[in-house]
């Protein structure tokens, strides 16, 4: 059997195969097209997919040619894809680059990915391989790629951001290219590290059309929705790098310390938690969790090995600060302790370490575990 079908069907038998496409038949209204002839390309299969790498098209290619057409209600938005090619021949998996010109900043630029828009894309030229393995090549294209326009705002975009995800960066970028779904996907992908002003500040940047779709009535949905439940939603990283809630949802009392290892009245509230934790931790309705403000990971896990605090240990990145300034409901004072009851409603936030406050806090633990 050949390659070809062999990678469609495993495809279709994950249920990664034909999605949402036109396969040639029925009426083209607005349908997206991708097509082409590329020389030196063998007989085989094109293959399309998404940014998760799961496949959304296939179509055979002969003689070079090849054609994709995607129906359009099922993208009602620009999305970001890329395309690969398996060979029948010798079973030789190409990737495929595309050169930008004019070039960028003296040098001609190759990148590998594109955005699925109303305009279609046509790719013509000469194929020319770079083998990086065996039966495993990079394919720049040696002739006319013609994109959409919402490619062009993605390749600018990269490369004036630069990997900068600052705020101020990010504005810029987003008022040279306000239809940029490229960049609403950016501003997505970090909501986590911004507040809603922050969040707000980036979406209103965009133009009436981006503001209308989909994706931005949902970024602006979840900022000014997310209230006390935010925190059931948010998560951070223990010393060994693994993922956690802050809040346990099964927990009657969530108890939240915020502290850092370089904060002496931090270290000196210790024993005392210690104390707390003794009384109640053993409690399933009870969850405890230190949140660390430390800029120095190691010197955090340094003072972790040498306190041994049994409950969870989680550490915020900078880039994070205000976002949970906001969610916490604090400003800079440490060490805080917040105290969360059902559906996150905030019971008592004691900020500063006084040993006044232990026996309050045993009495308000005990009776709200009752």
């Amino acid at each position: 059997m050949k390659a070809s079908k062999l990678l469609s069907r495993f495809l279709v038998c994950m249920g990664l195969g034909c999605v949402g496409v036109g396969c040639g038949s029925g009426e083209q209204g607005n349908d997206r097209e991708i097509s082409g002839t590329l020389l030196g390309l063998p007989d085989g299969m094109m293959y399309l997919r998404n940014i998760n790498f799961i496949n959304i098209d296939s179509c055979p290619t002969v003689g070079g040619k090849f054609k994709f057409r995607l129906v359009s209600q099922k993208f009602p938005e620009p999305s970001s894809a890329t395309i690969f090619h398996l060979s029948d021949e010798d079973s030789t998996l190409r990737f495929f680059q595309f050169p930008r010109t004019p070039k960028t900043k003296g040098q001609l630029v190759r990148w590998g990915r594109f955005m699925l828009d109303q305009e279609g894309i046509t790719m013509n030229g000469t194929i020319k391989d770079s083998f990086f393995e065996s039966k495993r090549a990079s394919s720049t294209i040696d002739g006319e790629v013609k994109f959409g326009k919402q490619t062009h705002f993605m390749l600018d975009d990269t490369l004036k951001l630069n990997g900068s995800i600052k705020l101020d960066d990010m504005r810029k970028v987003i008022l040279a290219n306000p239809s940029s779904y490229h960049m609403l996907y950016n501003v997505k992908g970090i909501l986590h590290s911004l507040n809603t002003k922050q969040a707000m500040f980036l979406l209103n940047c965009f133009d009436k059309d981006v503001l209308a779709s989909n994706t931005a009535l949902e970024i602006k949905n979840y900022v000014t929705s997310r209230g006390e439940m935010r925190l059931y939603n948010t998560s951070l990283t223990d010393s060994a790098g693994k993922q956690h809630y802050i809040l346990n949802k099964n927990a009657r009392l969530n108890m939240v310390v915020l502290w850092a290892s370089w904060c002496a009245p931090c270290l000196e509230e210790i024993p005392q938690l210690k104390e707390l934790y003794q009384k109640f931790g053993a409690d399933k309705n009870f969850n405890m969790v230190s949140v660390s403000l430390d800029l120095d990971k190691a010197k955090w896990k340094k003072r972790l090995d040498v306190e041994k605090m049994p409950w969870k240990q989680l550490l915020t990145e900078e880039s994070q600060f205000d976002y949970y300034k906001e969610i916490f409901g604090v400003n800079s004072a440490i060490p805080t302790i917040l105290l969360y009851g059902r559906n996150g409603k905030l019971l008592k936030k004691y900020t500063g370490y006084s040993p006044e406050n232990k026996n309050e806090m045993i009495n308000l633990l005990a009776s709200n575990l009752k």
